[in-house]
């Protein structure tokens, strides 16, 4: 199902996403309030065009997209379950497709290896509504905190909507 989506995306059939700009613009005024140090390694998993690794790159971080469909140049084809990545090898995740997810705590474990001690893990999710048939409903943010043995939660809070939907933010320190 997501990979028909960004197939979609890719050919230029689907219309529902904003502009490339567009949408990197929302990342990089989600970016500007966190605070990391540069420099940073960054992951973005479920990243479909790579909006949000445009945005970090351009603060100088050194970003990654990941989805299951390659999306050249930002993001490369690999699996959330199962991340092409060192232990201990980036600052920051970031994710607004965990819903998409088929095992959360398989991502919970994943996201803790690959990040480095003090490392942010920082998610957009959608709380109480079910997206589409192969999304994960999450009815509290706690259901996906508790996939995770060894990070600290900084901050779980309602949000505007943001990329159609997403009205809850996680940020978690490893």
């Amino acid at each position: 199902h997501q990979a028909a989506k960004t197939r979609a995306i890719k050919d230029g059939t689907c219309r529902e996403l904003q502009s490339f700009e567009d949408r990197k613009n929302m990342f990089t005024g989600l970016f500007r309030e966190l605070e990391f140090e540069l420099p940073c390694r960054a992951i973005c998993l479920g990243a479909r065009r790579g909006e949000e690794v445009a945005a970090l790159r351009d603060r100088g971080v050194d970003a990654i997209g990941l989805d299951i469909i390659p999306f050249p140049p930002h993001v490369h084809q690999g699996d959330l379950h199962d991340l092409p990545i060192w232990d201990n090898s980036v600052s920051l995740v970031y994710s607004n497709s965990v819903d998409h997810a088929l095992f959360l705590e398989k991502i919970g474990r994943e996201i803790e290896r690959v990040l480095v001690p003090g490392g942010l893990a920082v998610f957009h999710l959608q709380i109480g509504i079910w997206s589409d048939e192969v999304a994960t409903q999450l009815d509290s943010a706690d259901e996906f905190i508790k996939c995770f043995l060894n990070m600290t939660v900084l901050s779980s809070r309602s949000v505007p909507e943001f990329c159609g939907g997403l009205s809850h933010l996680l940020v978690m320190r490893k």
